[in-house]
């Protein structure tokens, strides 16, 4: 029986801020009405029709700011079809139903079309399509964009372990604006196979990737940059500067696709500085641009500094610029960062200052693009035929014994008649683990790494683990574990990595348990003649003193040491913190710490107190507050207050105050006051 849903929600959100800096003395406010509206309708046991419309109006220091957002689906799932059809209309700057001035306004149209077979158990048949339109109302457009897209794809599985497909994509992107009209066309047909053999001892999967494509730009009577993306082997991100010789920490999300999603750092706000967000690109390829997306917020992007740095190893990095030149596109919520013209594997970018009034901002992706010029009154035409076998090998005879092989072939070439660039990567390993009693547990494993590119050295590495993992009894483990990886280009070694672990976790009694963590890095690079050695110890206490009352002590410290040439830098830290953790009830939370951080080279403290209290007054009133105070050179105070009031099933109203005193070269100051309401039904 159809059925209509009907659902809605209110927020009213209301910020004032009253900021004094030195002599300056300004106040900034906003105010966010959002209304949203939900009709969802089942025309059909196989039929579903989905209406909504958003409107969204920010006033901010008297400047107004609207969205309008209706959208219209029609779905259907069935057993012969699953498809959707869909508008999307974004309005930017329609006030109500009045218009705004055509400096203001912009719309953004998006149509899509996608269906799919349901009813073919071994052969999948897909297509869609999708049409995106976006200009602004100035008399002489500075933003007129239209972009069609065509799909198709089938699948056919063959066999349980083969299966054959094909795919064609058409693509016509116009700047109209620009006179810039880009046609692509791409033609891809693949052969896949998976399979288990000798009782499922070994594993073998591959594939053969054949693709054509062809681009074809016509630009009109004024020269245009045609931009492209890089492809990112990984992100790389670490939430402040390593020593030399310590490499970032992987980071998938950053380049995962996905521009809403938070990957946990935070830039805006005092304080949140030195993050660094960075990308392997696999090897040695010219950027143009680093795009890093934030969160949605309202901020001074000219309150942000970028340094820009590049590496060959991902290790050592030179400095590019220290103050790179950006630009923030409030529309697509990026940082557009220039990169002059370089050409590295390893590229990063590093937040030295930033807007310390507004948090937080969260990081979102990163992504990197080159530009290549067009004259005007010029048309250019590419072609390319790639080639890509991939074959994944894994052999299992014994439970300890593990064999590995996987191995990626490209082939590429870039007009009719050209020589082919070729790409190829090799992976072998050998891996055993072996129970060397009842309680000890011991891994070797060994892997070459062979990449060989047209017009480039071999490159080849060499990596090396050991690992000893002990629980001589209930209350404590040992995990020690031993690596190196040797990396060389033709017949020259580039770099050397000797790392050595040990942690060990003792139950000293119940309710105290003890982590020691120490470790020993060398690392060689021999093209820049460096050696950086680095050494840690990491400590950290919990003890549950009574069934309310938790105490956490941690000391940590770490020396670094590289020598270049004939000169060595050196570099000694420690932390130090102590939290205390009390809940005399379900209703109340209170947590207090102190820490000391300090750099024994420069003889930089930073000292930070930190106390929190969370308590449910009632079952429908909640309130926090939070203190902190922080010295190193200069003295920063946080106080804040947030009261939340769940007045019905449907209503919230929350009240907050923040508090912050800074006091460096200058005396700033903000008190910040906030109330939001919310409904929903």
């Amino acid at each position: 029986m159809a059925e209509d849903r009907v659902s809605g929600a209110l927020q009213l959100s209301y910020r004032i801020a009253e900021i004094r800096s030195g002599d300056e003395e300004r106040i900034d406010s906003s105010f966010l009405r959002l209304y949203k509206v939900r009709l969802s309708k089942d025309v059909t046991s196989t039929v579903n029709f989905t209406g909504s419309f958003d409107l969204s109006e920010q006033e901010t220091n008297e400047v107004k700011t609207t969205s309008q957002i209706p959208e219209l689906r029609l779905t259907v799932c069935s057993d012969v079809v699953n498809g959707n059809v869909g508008y999307r209309l974004v309005e930017k700057g329609l006030h109500g139903l009045t218009t705004a001035s055509d400096e203001e306004r912009r719309t953004t149209e998006s149509w899509n079309v996608d269906l799919a077979t349901a009813a073919l158990e071994r052969t999948r048949i897909r297509m869609s399509y999708r049409r995106d339109r976006d200009y602004d109302y100035l008399p002489v457009r500075s933003t007129d964009t239209l972009k069609d897209d065509w799909f198709w794809t089938i699948d056919h599985e063959v066999m349980d372990s083969l299966s054959v497909g094909y795919s064609l994509r058409l693509r016509e992107s116009q700047d109209l604006a620009a006179d810039v009209r880009q046609d692509y066309q791409s033609n891809e047909g693949w052969l896949r196979f998976n399979d288990r053999y000798l009782d499922d001892e070994l594993a073998i999967s591959g594939s053969y990737t054949h693709t054509v494509s062809e681009t074809d730009i016509s630009v009109g009577s004024t020269p245009y940059d045609v931009e492209t993306q890089v492809a990112p082997l990984a992100g790389l991100g670490r939430e402040t500067t390593p020593g030399a010789g310590i490499a970032l920490d992987p980071l998938g999300a950053l380049i995962d696709g996905d521009l809403k999603s938070s990957v946990g750092f935070n830039i805006g706000g005092a304080g949140n500085t030195d993050r660094n967000l960075g990308l392997d690109l696999n090897r040695a390829t010219r950027v143009d641009e680093l795009r890093v997306y934030t969160t949605d917020a309202t901020f001074t992007p000219a309150d942000y500094t970028w340094a820009l740095y590049s590496s060959d190893d991902g290790v050592f990095w030179s400095q590019i610029s220290a103050s790179a030149s950006f630009v923030y596109d409030d529309e697509k919520d990026y940082f557009a960062i220039t990169v002059p013209g370089v050409e590295k594997r390893y590229l990063k970018v590093v937040n030295t200052t930033n807007d310390a009034t507004v948090s937080p901002i969260y990081v979102t992706e990163i992504e990197a693009y080159s530009l290549e010029p067009h004259a005007a009154d010029s048309s250019d035409s590419d072609m390319a035929v790639t080639k890509n076998i991939q074959l994944n090998m894994n052999y299992r005879p014994k439970e300890w014994l593990q064999l590995s092989y996987d191995m990626s072939q490209i082939r590429r070439m870039e007009e009719a008649g050209a020589d082919e660039v070729r790409h190829d990567t090799h992976n072998a390993g050998v891996r055993v683990s072996h129970n060397l009693g009842a309680y000890v547990t011991a891994t070797g494993q060994y892997q070459r790494r062979l990449e060989t590119q047209t017009g480039e050295l071999d490159r080849t590495s060499d990596s090396y683990l050991a690992n000893l993992l002990a629980q001589p009894m209930e209350t404590l483990d040992v995990d020690l574990s031993l690596s190196r990886v040797d990396s060389r280009e033709g017949s020259q070694e580039v770099s050397s990595n000797s790392v050595a672990q040990m942690h060990v976790g003792a139950l000293l009694r119940k309710g105290a348990q003890l982590d020691v963590e120490s470790g020993l890095s060398v690392n060689e690079n021999f093209q820049s003649d460096a050696v950086t050695t680095a050494r840690n110890l990491d400590t950290s206490l919990r003890l549950e003193l009574t069934r309310s009352l938790t105490a956490d002590l941690i000391h940590d410290m770490s020396w670094t040491e590289t020598e270049q040439a004939s000169n060595v830098t050196r570099g000694r830290t420690s932390f130090s913190k102590l939290a205390l953790y009390y809940r005399p009830s379900r209703v109340l939370y209170l947590r207090g710490s102190y820490s000391l951080d300090q750099d024994h080279i420069t003889g930089v403290e930073t000292t930070r107190q930190e106390c929190t209290l969370g308590w449910l007054l009632t079952r429908k009133l909640q309130l926090d507050t939070g203190w902190s105070l922080e010295r190193n050179g200069s003295e920063k105070k946080i106080f804040n207050v947030d009261l939340a009031w769940t007045l019905s099933r449907m209503l919230n109203l929350r009240f907050g105050y923040d508090w912050t005193w800074h006091q460096a070269d200058i005396l700033t100051e903000v008190h910040q006051y906030s109330m939001d309401l919310s409904a929903k039904f």
